[in-house]
């Protein structure tokens, strides 16, 4: 097999640099700054461009220098000569070709492993993400990074290095590890500097943020699905445009999707892009993604678009939007609030009537709500106005857990500008619900899905009014008058199911609907059990033995809080959710059953305010459940007969959860338990436990063998669900008399 371009094994390095294989075996380990190797073949290949650099910063000694060979010369210069002209890939071209989006991945964790002693996952691919932003848009400042030799001299040229916000102090980009003392962070630097050239950029971005949003559970306003985010562009049409903006633009992804898919006017002129983000580390991770991709953005003051709009006076021909769920609506812009004013508790419909009012005459926009915006009653009166304005196009329903880590279902709204309303008198209502594939802890939008709602749109949109009736089971033109004698209800199911006379009675079509179900989980648990056996053999073929660690007290390597003693709660408006003992499952929060808190009061209980990487648990009645918070449930409330874990710097969180929910810790907890009638552990008991703690890449290494079990079994459960739901729904069929 013939090697790579530009590639040798440590064997021929050492032959072209005239050492021993021994002594190029200690500059590998001994150094953490050497450049690391690629295994392609099964073989180790090293970048012959990377390990002469490195080896031009060691001088040969004068008495084993060659004859010819003068003072200072290096072991790179020697390795070079020996390698003669010719014989290195071109600094041009063999640099800028595409690279496959698995082997970026794995560069990318390759980069993301070296660190793992010293920071998570998310922190670690946060701090790659700046990385690669500074390569590729400040240059300069990337050159005096790649210019130091050690950490502690990295780090003072990071922290002068930040992207400016408007209307703030400029943010600096790596903050998370300028107080983070560990070498392998200055061989990060050197990681990147060997990724692909700056035309891969873009594609960097996308995969450091989809790993991000894999890893850490960013979901919602932070990340949109790109499935999701091509549906809704697609959906926009492929008229020209000058403009796009997203009100909440996360990490930057709907744009990015935006400026490459929305043609310009003209066609070769690039669209003008806005946004506006959130919070400040939003506003940054879009300014890079952005940036990387090759899109100029102006991005607003960070903050929220329907307090304060950033761009006044402005419209746009396209906005995409997937903003946050269920916001308290205080302080709101009430210049947009023209169809109604939206419930105290709920700005759901503040942000629909901020993209409305920011349409341009012939605008369109597409923006992703919680399905109960479709049916509230609360706003039946705003719904109702944009209807009867002809704002409110179409309305999709789109399968259950597209978004990760979230339970609630979605609807994608398909608006269009005050008095531009081309279709007459009725809303396009599609019921996609059953559209997607299993993809392990989420669901996935096929193409084939995402074509038959384009289609299906463009379908309606071309016919006469009036003569559009729709696919039956996906499909509906629902007239104005219709949706007024239903309080304009808006839920696709609402009408799409009613079909032709022949069709099913209640009990079949809901078997039939469950079996849809079977077929899904079903083939989600295949996929699952297919990685389980190479998961067993990692396990036997590393041995126990060989994890070492050691035995600490819980309370030594983690702050432990427990919850307070009671707390007053509201019924379904809007509020702070709480986590009691029923929402702790699966090794992780559970969205059924919340209760909420009064925003005023949740204010009280600041101290009992949940963190991204906490971990909660029950300790009165059922003890044992012990459940990772995750960004999506940072700023909840930890409730009553609960108590929190904050995990130090030494401690993985996803092994602490593994840990707890272990049967060693289980068993401890059960003989430890006081009380008769109810059995329940107090907060000094806890901070006693013994836990088993390696040191932290070896926690992230059970924690990867671990989590295929985990998975598996969670989807087995589901499965058995939906097995007993399903023959409940039988039996109802098969035991009813006929009519």
């Amino acid at each position: 097999m013939s090697l790579p371009e530009g590639m040798r094994s440590a064997a021929d390095l050492a032959k072209l640099a005239e050492v021993n294989a021994s002594a190029f075996s200690n500059w590998r380990s001994r150094s953490p700054d050497f450049p690391p190797p690629h295994k392609i073949g099964g073989k180790e290949l090293f970048e012959i461009p990377a390990v002469a650099e490195w080896l031009k910063e060691r001088r040969i000694p004068v008495h084993r220098r060659k004859e010819g060979e003068p003072e200072g010369y290096t072991y790179g210069d020697r390795l070079l000569r020996n390698l003669g002209p010719g014989q290195l890939p071109d600094s041009g071209a063999a640099q800028t070709r595409p690279v496959a989006e698995a082997d970026l991945a794995d560069r990318v964790w390759e980069a993301v492993e070296s660190m793992l002693d010293s920071l998570d996952r998310s922190a670690a691919l946060d701090y790659l993400l700046g990385l690669v932003y500074l390569r590729s848009a400040q240059p300069a400042d990337w050159k005096a990074v790649t210019g130091t030799r050690t950490w502690p001299e990295a780090q003072e040229v990071l922290r002068g290095i930040s992207v400016p916000v408007p209307g703030a102090a400029d943010r600096l980009l790596f903050t998370r590890v300028l107080e983070v003392s560990s070498p392998a962070l200055r061989k990060a630097v050197d990681l990147v500097d060997r990724f692909p050239a700056k035309e891969n950029a873009g594609q960097l971005g996308s995969v450091l943020l989809g790993l991000t949003r894999r890893q850490s559970g960013r979901s919602g306003g932070q990340f949109t699905p790109p499935e999701v985010a091509r549906l809704m562009v697609d959906l926009l049409g492929d008229e020209p445009v000058y403009s796009a903006y997203d009100p909440f633009c996360g990490s930057g992804e709907l744009l990015t999707v935006a400026a490459e898919r929305i043609a310009g006017v003209p066609a070769d002129v690039p669209i003008e892009v806005f946004g506006k983000a959130g919070d400040q580390w939003s506003w940054s991770t879009s300014w890079m993604n952005l940036a990387l991709h090759g899109v100029e953005a102006e991005l607003g003051e960070p903050g929220l678009a329907v307090k304060k709009d950033s761009f006044p006076g402005l419209t746009f021909d396209r906005i995409l939007a997937n903003p946050p769920f269920n916001l308290k609506s205080a302080e709101l812009d009430k210049r947009v609030l023209r169809w109604g004013e939206p419930p105290e508790k709920n700005a759901n419909f503040a942000w629909l009537q901020h993209v409305a009012a920011k349409l341009a005459p012939s605008g369109r926009a597409a923006v992703i709500m919680p399905s109960g915006a479709a049916s509230s009653k609360n706003e039946a009166h705003i719904r109702g106005a944009l209807i009867e304005d002809g704002i409110v196009e179409c309305v999709i329903a789109l399968p259950a857990r597209l978004f990760r880590f979230t339970a609630i279902p979605v609807h994608l709204w398909l608006l269009r500008a005050p008095g531009y309303n081309v279709f007459g008198d009725e809303v396009l209502l599609i019921d996609a619900s059953d559209e997607a594939e299993a993809d392990r802890s989420a669901r996935r939008l096929t193409t084939a899905a995402i074509d038959r709602a384009v289609d299906e749109h463009r379908r309606w949109s071309s016919s006469q009014k009036g003569s559009f009736f729709g696919s039956p089971g996906y499909s509906r033109a629902v007239r104005y008058s219709e949706l007024e004698e239903g309080d304009y209800n808006l839920q696709p199911a609402r009408y799409v199911s009613r079909k032709a006379e022949h069709r099913e009675d209640g009990p079949a079509a809901a078997f039939a609907a469950a079996r849809r179900e079977l077929a899904e989980l079903t083939e989600q648990v295949r996929q699952l059990n297919d990685g389980l056996e190479s998961t067993a053999a990692a396990v036997l073929s590393s041995g126990r033995a060989k994890v070492t660690g050691e035995r600490v007290r819980l309370g030594k390597v983690c702050e432990v809080l427990p919850g307070p003693g009671s707390v007053k709660r509201q019924g379904d408006s809007p509020g702070t959710p709480l986590v009691l003992p029923r929402n702790i499952r699966n090794n992780q929060v559970d969205y059924g059953e919340l209760d909420l808190v009064p925003e005023a009061l949740a204010a009280r209980y600041a101290r009992y305010r949940l963190a991204e990487r906490d971990v909660v648990s029950a300790r009165a009645g059922t003890l044992g459940r012990f459940g990772l918070v995750r960004s999506a449930e940072a700023g909840w409330l930890l409730g009553p007969g609960c108590v929190g874990f904050r995990p130090g710097p030494e401690v993985d969180p996803h092994y602490l959860v593994y840990y707890l929910n272990g049967a060693d810790a289980q068993e401890w907890l059960r003989r430890n338990a006081v009380g008769t009638a109810v059995r329940y552990f107090s907060s000094d008991l806890l901070r006693s436990m013994p836990i088993f703690l390696p040191e932290l890449r070896k926690q992230a290494e059970i924690v990867d063998l671990l989590r295929p079990y985990q998975l598996s079994s969670v989807a087995h459960a589901e499965l058995g669900s939906q097995l007993a739901h399903s023959l409940d729904l039988l039996t109802s069929i098969l035991f009813r008399p006929s009519a």
